[in-house]
């Protein structure tokens, strides 16, 4: 009985290897390299502006937002900046030397010297600003919400001297960005907006879905929304219209939670998230293959320099260089 015991159970080990190195055969082996910074906090927002000058930026909650910056293409990093009170998660850079950031408390911040020094402005509904993106110098749209509930949007067409916010909403926006200079997404807590008006109005186009926190178009039709239930969303109209290509999580399967969202051309994406997470396409965002695991930290963000090598940041002031 003990001998019958102990070969089943060897042959329950041998299967369940078996299945393990399957999976881990399927899985896409990058080169990666955990680069040292000059902070322990955590990461959220990655910007590079060509494939030398980046910035990265976070912070911890409700004590200091920081930035840093490279011009070595991510190899090496200047110390942080303290740049604001609260933690930054959004950024969009137009140079090396002038760009946005989004923080904590509906702190919004522009610089024109490289992120030494920020002109502020806090919004009244005072939540987080989880997303920000602009069409040219002059039009951007920025998407707020706070964990499951309450959330806000605005939008500038005057390079953030003026900003019209919407009213308090009961979902949390997370992401944004334009398919061209009239059509703009934004999502967030079970849902999708689109404006073809530039930002100025909104309409939900997708409700009842995953809490989306990435969202990109890889050009001017054609674009990926990622939610933190691990849904994939895939958009051909301008983002009217959103078509499923992966499934949100179901019990007993792998559990993905989707962070971020990088493409850099109508092929190549990478999609990241929580406990290492992630994942690769070469069709447009049809179809996605997971990547070898790395690293156990929650990967914030992801910006991809060329259609094989990029950029990601995470929990504790990481920052990792990947290359197929």
């Amino acid at each position: 009985m003990e001998i019958a015991y102990k070969n089943r159970l060897l042959i329950a080990v041998l299967l369940l290897s078996c299945i393990l190195g399957a999976c881990n055969k399927d899985k896409i082996t990058l080169q990666t390299q955990e680069i040292q910074t000059p902070t322990s906090d955590d990461l959220n927002t990655v910007f590079f502006v060509d494939a030398l000058h980046g910035f990265v930026a976070g912070g911890t909650k409700y004590d200091r937002g920081i930035l840093i910056k490279t011009n070595d293409g991510g190899q090496s990093w200047s110390s942080a900046d303290s740049v604001g009170p609260k933690a930054i998660y959004a950024s969009h850079f137009f140079s090396v030397v002038n760009g946005f950031i989004g923080a904590f408390d509906s702190h919004v911040g522009y610089t024109s010297d490289s992120g030494k020094t920020f002109l502020n402005r806090v919004f009244m509904n005072y939540l987080p600003i989880r997303g920000l993106s602009f069409f040219d110098t002059q039009n951007g749209v920025f998407a707020a919400g706070t964990n499951y509930s309450d959330g806000s949007w605005a939008v500038t067409h005057d390079g953030g001297m003026h900003w019209t916010e919407s009213s308090l909403q009961i979902h949390s926006f997370r992401c944004v960005d334009y398919a061209d200079a009239q059509n703009v997404c934004v999502g967030g807590y079970g849902t999708l907006l689109h404006s073809g008006d530039g930002g100025d109005h909104f309409d939900v186009v997708k409700k009842e879905g995953d809490f989306y926190t990435g969202l990109q178009f890889m050009n001017d039709s054609r674009g990926v929304a990622v939610g933190y239930q691990g849904e994939i969303l895939l958009t051909t109209d301008k983002g009217l219209s959103w078509r499923k290509v992966k499934s949100i999580n179901q019990p007993f399967e792998a559990q993905d939670h989707f962070l971020g969202v990088s493409f850099f051309d109508a092929q190549h994406g990478y999609a990241v998230g929580e406990s290492g997470l992630m994942m690769r396409t070469t069709d447009g965002g049809e179809s996605w293959k997971r990547v070898k695991t790395f690293t156990d930290k929650s990967l914030r963000a992801v910006q991809l320099l060329t259609a094989t090598s990029g950029v990601i940041v995470a929990e504790g002031g990481k920052v990792f260089l990947f290359k197929e």
